[in-house]
């Protein structure tokens, strides 16, 4: 990892990072789905009205519900979340109706496969203000979504929190020579990045800041 790219060593730091990806991705999807309210659900992830604050709101308030989940819980939850939409991108894009449900639930599944005992469904079903039947059917469907693929390799959590900590800098920042190492939204979306982000700079690109940063393409031990 480069010096550029101080590792996750906080919780707070990376719910910061995460935060900040999030409410940047929401806020140009919700574009696609206008509104406050939907008339039906389109998967089982949406939430029928969407609440204001939508990502910033419910990832602040996770911490002292979830005490046992530390800063690489969080890191794997976000790499989790993104190998679903990744496979998903055809019928679900992140927006302000499903962030909540789909975080909650790669953040369930992260805690399980990382500590070992994980917490119940019930208290993320209590998080989440689900009943306990939808949170199983979340994580059944997010599941069957990431084709049960829940390993994470060291390139993988290197590569995604670089990526975090890369978008983070440049939308607080603007510095360009930190956009450079972000991948572009021109990209093909089946894209993968064979070596680390940190040496993956195109010099000539021009940045266009994704609504959807491909993180599956982070590293080719990711799929």
């Amino acid at each position: 990892m480069t010096d550029l790219t101080p590792y996750p060593d906080s919780r707070e730091r990376v719910i910061d990072f995460l935060t900040t990806y999030l409410e940047k991705v929401t806020k140009e999807n919700d574009v696609d789905r206008p509104g406050t309210r939907l008339q039906e659900r389109e998967s089982v992830f949406d939430m029928i009205t969407k609440p204001r604050y939508a990502a910033r709101a419910f990832v602040t308030r996770l911490p002292s519900r979830l005490p046992d989940c530390g800063a690489r819980s969080f890191v794997v939850a976000y790499i989790y979340l993104s190998r679903f939409l990744r496979r998903q991108r055809d019928t679900i894009t992140l927006d302000s109706f499903n962030v909540r449900r789909l975080l909650l639930t790669s953040l369930l599944t992260a805690t399980k496969f990382e500590l070992g005992f994980g917490y119940n469904n019930s208290l993320f079903a209590r998080i989440g203000r689900i009943k306990l039947k939808d949170m199983n059917n979340m994580e059944s469907a997010f599941l069957d979504g990431i084709d049960f693929h829940r390993t994470v390799r060291g390139c993988d959590f290197d590569n995604f929190w670089m990526l975090l900590y890369y978008y983070h800098e440049f939308t607080t920042t603007g510095n360009l020579e930190i956009a450079q190492l972000i991948p572009s939204a021109s990209a093909p979306s089946n894209t993968e990045i064979s070596q680390p982000i940190s040496s993956a700079i195109a010099p000539t690109a021009t940045l266009v800041l994704p609504c959807c940063i491909y993180v599956g393409a982070a590293c080719n031990c990711s799929e």
